[in-house]
């Protein structure tokens, strides 16, 4: 709008504020380049506004005081005839569907169809409105008919293909979102739509063929750098897959990608960043025990054993009762030669595995090495007293006075 800015001239906006598009387009195109305009907001009007207008019976004597140059309201309201304008009724129920009152919501388009007849707009509302009511394959025919009958569009399509998606029927979701992208073939909503589907079916080439496209067409997003890094992570390209999750993490990534690319640096043996990448799922999942156990496990493969009992510990300091943690961290202990904690550790599972015999063996066998260790540990420091003595004895009698020594030594039997 900047490039025909004339502050010379005075428009007449009329727009509907309920519209989040329209209104960031007055607001940040519009006022901008035409400041002294006469805007008028008229709530439920949808877009354009026109119509509504002229349901509603604002529209003529609008334009007649327009083209007279008298100024326009602030806001027009039509509280009294708003249940004539099918638009206003049909707009109406689209903001109840956003604030999940369906019922509500259902009873507004109904009445919109009644006055307005099946216009294409109702009807697609409607379609919605099926859709949030859990009705898909209604949702289904109801897209099948328009297309039918009113001629295929990009938007019908792309509901098609969506709608097929959820509903498993991912042959005729991919034959959907085709026809759609005849008629739109730069449509990044219909190639992330026949993407999706192609994943499920596993047909990875094909869908990192429209990954890429929707990449290059410069509207790709963090989430299709991520769709991407799956499809090379299934071909067993990790390095690829790594330079897509690089793009897509970034301070608000979502476990997803932080999982994935924690397993594609373990792919690649690339131990380290893998534990610390490990680390940060962790700070995200702190409860959940798989990612808990993968930090356990990494820190043991780069021989980071007290690294791995600090992650377990952490766990168990959240998770208290769980077996698993309490079990994997008797198991490195006792694997660490360090019996007394590992004597402790496993007494915490047999408390929360009363019935479990093996834990209950373990226990044992635990103590009865225990008890090993410490007998061998008094035997060798026995031994190492006598050796001491036995140092001692011939350097006494080796001393320069032995004579006097012993005569007092022999004195005190």
């Amino acid at each position: 709008m900047s490039a025909v800015s004339n502050p010379g001239i005075r428009p007449y906006v009329v727009f509907d504020p309920r519209v989040k598009a329209d209104l960031t387009y007055i607001d940040k195109e519009v006022r901008p380049a035409f400041p002294d305009g006469l805007y008028t907001e008229f709530a439920f009007s949808g877009h354009p506004s026109a119509r509504a207008m002229a349901e509603a019976g604002h529209l003529k004597s609008f334009v007649a005081g327009a083209l007279q140059g008298n100024a326009s309201p602030a806001r027009l309201v039509s509280r009294a005839v708003k249940r004539r304008s099918a638009t206003i009724l049909n707009e109406m129920s689209k903001w109840n569907l956003t604030r999940k009152r369906l019922d509500r919501a259902l009873r507004l388009s109904e009445a919109a169809l009644q006055i307005g007849g099946e216009q294409s707009d109702f009807l697609y509302h409607k379609g919605a409105l099926m859709i949030a009511s859990g009705n898909l394959d209604g949702a289904v025919k109801l897209t099948e008919t328009m297309i039918g009958t009113r001629g295929g569009s990009a938007s019908l399509f792309h509901r098609m293909a969506s709608l097929l998606v959820r509903l498993g029927r991912l042959e005729e979701a991919v034959a959907a979102a085709d026809a759609g992208l005849e008629l739109s073939p730069q449509s990044i909503g219909l190639l992330r739509t026949r993407r999706n589907a192609l994943e499920k079916m596993e047909r990875f080439e094909q869908a990192y063929a429209d990954g890429l496209f929707i990449l290059n067409s410069g509207f790709g997003s963090p989430s299709d750098h991520l769709h991407v890094s799956g499809h090379l992570i299934s071909m067993r390209n990790y390095a690829g897959a790594l330079d897509h999750l690089d793009a897509a993490i970034d301070e608000n990534a979502s476990l997803l990608a932080l999982r994935r690319r924690r397993d594609c640096l373990d792919a690649l043996s690339r131990h380290y960043d893998a534990v610390e990448a490990a680390g940060r799922v962790v700070l995200l999942a702190r409860r959940n025990i798989a990612d808990i156990l993968h930090l356990v496990h990494l820190n043991k493969r780069v021989r980071n054993i007290p690294g791995a009992i600090a992650a377990l510990d952490d766990g168990i300091a959240l998770l208290p009762k769980s077996l698993e943690l309490h079990r994997v961290k008797r198991d490195y202990l006792m694997a660490a030669n360090r019996l007394t904690e590992a004597v402790d550790a496993a007494i915490a599972v047999v408390k929360i595995a009363a019935h479990s015999s093996n834990d209950v063996a373990v226990l044992r066998w635990l103590r009865v090495r225990q008890m090993h260790q410490q007998v061998t540990l008094a035997g060798r420091d026995n031994l190492i007293r006598w050796q001491d003595y036995a140092i001692r004895i011939p350097r006494f009698f080796m001393s320069s006075e032995p004579i006097a020594i012993l005569d007092t030594l022999v004195s005190t039997f």
